[in-house]
């Protein structure tokens, strides 16, 4: 280890150290339980968990302080046309242009939804179509979305297909977010994280996706502040 590194570690240790203390001083008493648990681990091992505690709930708040914006919506899996004869517009709206046509019974695959309309994608095209004309069949998929200072942050949960075919998505959705293009956005890069994922997808696809530019230094760091790596075990970015 080079004495910068060695300087980095130490500072970042000692400032863990006197935040851990005052967390353990003020914090642990309101946790209850999980406060008595914690207070069994070494001084070390609580002042981990305390940090990534108040860490948290740090962040929780602010977004909390900076969302603009909020919207929740249960998707139950693919549409299927339900009249004779469906238009599929190219904007949502009854004047729009018709890109395609889809029949009683076909599948339409969901992109999104705006004031009574689902944005599809069917075998003739990509368009618009009333919520009228179709029904929701299959897997309930819950989508929540917020925005916070022209950041935009996505949750997606669902049931698991083809592990292989979720994979190719999950990398297919990074490699669209890793520059994002716009007015005011040049040089932005968006980030795909699997918080939850069952064992054959996670042998298939990273949760973290890119290791960050400060992945030694975190290793370095893990092996100073938990040197036997009890603490969430290959949990982390890289494998940490």
């Amino acid at each position: 280890m080079g004495d910068e590194t060695k300087i980095q570690v130490r500072e970042i240790k000692k400032g863990m150290e006197a935040a851990g203390s005052v967390l353990e001083r003020y914090l642990i008493r309101f946790l209850g339980p999980l406060g008595r648990k914690i207070s069994e681990a070494t001084r070390t091992g609580r002042i981990l968990a305390l940090v990534g505690i108040a860490t948290v709930a740090v962040s929780l708040v602010l977004i909390a302080v900076f969302a603009l914006s909020f919207r929740t919506e249960v998707q139950k899996g693919v549409l299927v046309v339900s009249k004779q004869i469906v238009n599929i517009r190219d904007r949502a709206s009854a004047k729009g242009k018709v890109v395609a046509k889809a029949e009683k019974g076909e599948t339409l695959s969901y992109i999104s939804s705006a004031e009574g309309w689902y944005n599809v994608r069917a075998t003739g095209g990509t368009g618009w179509v009333s919520r009228d004309m179709v029904e929701r069949k299959g897997n309930r998929t819950v989508v929540i979305e917020y925005e916070m200072k022209g950041f935009g942050i996505a949750f997606l949960a669902g049931r698991l297909g083809s592990a292989t075919e979720a994979a190719r998505a999950v990398e297919a959705a990074r490699a669209a977010l890793a520059t994002i293009d716009g007015p005011g956005r040049a040089g932005l890069r968006g980030t795909l994280v699997l918080t939850a994922a069952p064992p054959a997808l996670r042998a298939l696809a990273d949760p973290w996706g890119e290791p960050p530019a400060a992945l030694e230094l975190m290793r370095r760091l893990k092996r100073e502040l938990d040197p036997d790596g009890r603490l969430a075990p290959g949990r982390l970015a890289g494998g940490i």
